[in-house]
This record gives C-alpha cells, structure tokens and sequence, in this order.
C-alpha cells in the first residue's frame, strides 16, 4: 500500500519512517516505562509489540 500511494522513492521512504513511527513508538513507551501496564492489552494492534509478545 506504501508503494501504491508513493510518487517516488523519497516519499516512499518517507512514508515508511511515519509507519515505522507510528507503530514502533508506544512499545517503546511502554518499554521505558512510560505507559502504565494497564494499557498493555492496547499495544496489540501495533505489528512491532504484538510479534515480540508470547501467546499461550
């Protein structure tokens, strides 16, 4: 879908460092603690926290 709405190279990685920004930084907030525990069930919608967490 990044590379259907991209017009050229540049805004394709630009659109990838948004996605990745997007996605990557409340894991990273929960990582440091920032983020109370309770809302931990709420990271499982981004890509990056739901793979690194175990099911069982």
């Amino acid at each position: 879908m990044l590379a259907l709405r991209s017009r050229d190279f540049t805004s394709l990685l630009g659109l990838l460092v948004v996605y990745l920004f997007i996605f990557t930084l409340p894991s990273l907030l929960f990582s440091l603690g920032v983020v109370d525990s309770r809302w931990e069930w709420l990271f499982l919608i981004s890509p990056s926290d739901a793979a690194s967490q175990p099911r069982g």
